[in-house]
């Protein structure tokens, strides 16, 4: 449908069945609706393209790999521009829409929307499939977004040769394996991504907000990739629960930027993880330092490292606070992590992952061992710098500590420890490269013990 000025509005807004075939219970459109005109709104309809309807209009069709047959995908609703390089149109608006299709695998989208400026979506549900609910437009403010039983995005904001996409706020958005108290008559998936922020073939035109987004089940929560550098993103707060249906740690990932995406500026509140492999995952294939910068980060029974850094990655984050994971941090030899408070508890594994491939960590070296009785050797990211402390003893090497390349400092640095020589306690100085190192390499005649308590800087 093309024509300007069309409202459709409903009685009231249906829900669906329990075991999500069909919608009930209020106004509905059944099979695929296709519209892209201005001035288009949509209140208190359900747009049904689920199994029952499916099964009786086309009972031999292959809905996971084969095209509707007028062509195209399964979708349920979709404003959608017609071809690449289409003018937007304007004023855009759904309250109170529900999008169902026919199962996870279900090829199309449970509610597609594309291609114009200005717009609002306000309690918009998307039920199965292989995306959930779109948002590839400028000017839109969504809220009370739900996203359910997908099987690779639950909602997507992105740009791409269709549509420009940019100024984009989302205050809610929810993602579930299904629905609460229903009983799908297939197996709902595990979702790829629960949001995916995708500049496809171009970057956004302006920034993107979220103020709350909460997932349970999904792989990725909240995933960055694209074709083209993305920027200014804002996301208030990120709630993950990695724990499937069926009992078991499915979540991989709270927060996910991967290798080939230059992402800068993206801001984050609060960050609450549980029941997943990590929390944050950062690669980038150039050095930037404007990249990502989280407040406050709670992870609660992680199975890996919580933040995992790579590549050009460089991750800021105020406040860490752990319990019961597996390490800290995961550091290849040039991604980044800075943290404002360190603070953690039954860590299962070393605070640094070095067992994966590519991990690195700072360790004693040149013979110095722990001093028994003593404080424990241990070094720590806090106040946005290296911190080492610990008694240590028996070393044969001016090298105390190995320090990887990601925390070295960029110029050699100078501070003082203490030590016992000669059975005296004493000061003498310590440099800081490549290595923790007594003076500038030459280890004290006569010692016997070092105190690395209160050597830190700068990375």
């Amino acid at each position: 449908m093309g024509t300007d000025n069309v409202r459709i509005l409903g009685e009231r807004a249906p829900v669906w069945n329990n075991t999500l075939s069909h919608l009930t219970g209020g106004s509905v459109l059944c099979g695929r609706f296709k519209v892209y005109a201005n001035n288009f709104n949509a209140l208190n309809v359900g747009f049904d393209n689920g199994k029952d309807y499916i099964d009786e209009k086309f009972p031999d069709a292959d809905i996971t790999t084969s095209s509707h047959p007028d062509g195209g995908d399964w979708d349920a609703f979709a404003f959608a521009a017609p071809h690449k390089g289409t003018a937007q149109k304007r004023n855009f608006i759904l309250q109170n829409v529900t999008g169902l299709l026919y199962n996870s695998e279900a090829r199309g989208h449970a509610v597609l929307t594309e291609g114009y400026t200005g717009g609002r979506l306000d309690n918009i549900t998307g039920i199965g499939g292989y995306h959930g609910v779109i948002i590839k437009a400028c000017d839109v403010t969504a809220t009370g977004i739900y996203t359910y039983s997908q099987s690779q995005n639950g909602l997507i904001i992105k740009a791409d040769n269709f549509s420009d996409c940019g100024n984009v706020k989302v205050i809610d958005h929810y993602c579930r394996q299904k629905p609460r108290g229903t009983s799908p008559w297939f197996i709902p998936a595990v979702v790829l991504h629960g949001i995916d922020l995708d500049t496809n073939a171009k970057p956004f035109t302006g920034p993107i907000f979220i103020g709350f987004t909460g997932a349970s089940g999904a792989r990725w929560h909240v995933h960055i990739g694209g074709l083209v550098p993305l920027k200014d993103v804002q996301i208030a707060s990120i709630s993950t629960d990695g724990m499937g249906l069926d009992g078991t740690i499915v979540g991989e990932y709270s927060y996910i930027v991967e290798g080939s995406t230059t992402a800068s500026r993206i801001n984050i509140g609060s960050m609450n993880v549980s029941n997943c492999a990590h929390a944050v995952y950062i690669a980038t294939p150039e050095m930037n330092p404007q990249q990502t910068h989280i407040t406050s980060l709670y992870a609660v029974n992680i199975t890996g490292a919580v933040i995992r850094s790579l590549d050009h990655a460089c991750i800021n984050i105020d406040v860490l606070d752990a319990w019961s994971v597996g390490n800290l941090y995961y550091m290849t030899q040039l991604g980044k992590i800075y943290v404002g408070d360190e603070k953690y508890s039954a860590l299962t594994g070393p605070k640094f992952d070095t067992a994966t491939l590519g991990g690195s960590a700072p360790a004693l070296t040149g013979g110095w061992v722990q001093s028994e009785g003593n404080e424990n050797f241990e070094f720590c990211l806090k106040g946005y710098r290296a911190v080492v402390k610990g008694f240590i003893s028996s070393g044969t090497s001016a090298a105390m500590v190995s320090l990887p390349l990601s925390l070295r400092p960029s110029f050699p640095v100078r501070r003082t420890m203490m030590g016992i020589v000669s059975g005296k306690l004493v000061s003498f100085p310590c440099s800081i490269m490549d290595t923790v190192r007594t003076k500038d390499g030459s280890l004290p005649e006569g010692i016997t013990h070092a105190s690395l308590t209160g050597i830190k800087w700068d990375y």
